[in-house]
């Protein structure tokens, strides 16, 4: 009687595990795989490109990738699985210089409740929001009466911090005091202003042509101009 050997092989295929995370926080962006998982659990078949994506959250940038990708500094990128693999996406603060002033300059507003009486520049994430304000009029003898933000805001609003606006301007009008007076005494005369004061304690608009007339009273004569 002959007898046959006979043997049974049992096969199994290779995958690898693909692990991925954000640096250095979870906050600050995110990681998509683009390439479907044949499992639930995030297992490739060993040699699979697998691509990925790295996508920031509003105030990050994409910095690079830690781990065995193709590019690391290539928000999206490929992964080969020849092992299990555990890949980063590295995000950074997207910040932004901001110049806030007044015009004319040198008047005062603030920023976040912080006086200033100067142009500052202000480092802002992007996305992170400041309130910008300042007063209405300012200064005695030369007044700076309020017209408006570079960004058409309010006297105080809330801005949002972006790339694209790099400078807010609080601008104002200028207005000067018209102060008259007779000599050597107020019983010689009067002074007597035309146009009228646009305001009640005699300021003016710079560049306004201001036309008086000096009355003498009875027993007087008018001298001259000081």
């Amino acid at each position: 009687m002959l007898f046959r050997s006979t043997s049974y092989t049992a096969n199994f295929s290779t995958s690898y595990l693909l692990t991925t995370a954000v640096g250095p926080s979870s906050t600050d962006g995110s990681v998509t795989v683009n390439t479907a998982s044949p499992t639930s659990d995030g297992y490739y078949p060993a040699g699979t490109p697998v691509s990925i994506t790295a996508t920031p959250n509003t105030g990050y940038n994409f910095s690079s990738w830690t781990g065995n990708v193709a590019d690391v500094n290539n928000a999206s990128t490929t992964v080969t699985m020849s092992a299990p693999e555990s890949v980063t996406a590295n995000f950074v603060i997207n910040n932004v210089n901001v110049t806030i002033g007044t015009s004319p300059s040198g008047l005062s507003f603030s920023v976040d409740g912080t006086p200033y009486s100067s142009a500052q520049v202000l480092t802002w994430q992007v996305g992170s929001n400041h309130t910008i304000a300042t007063t209405s009029p300012q200064g005695t003898g030369t007044r700076y009466t309020f017209t408006g933000w570079s960004d058409t805001g309010a006297i105080s609003h809330q801005v949002t911090a972006t790339s694209g606006t790099t400078s807010y301007t609080a601008s104002f009008s200028t207005s000067y005091l018209l102060t008259t007076a007779v000599a050597p005494s107020s019983v010689d005369g009067s002074v007597g202003a035309n146009p009228a004061s646009p305001t009640s304690d005699g300021y003016y608009p710079a560049g306004t042509p201001v036309t008086l007339t000096a009355t003498a009273n009875t027993g007087y004569n008018f001298s001259n101009w000081t």
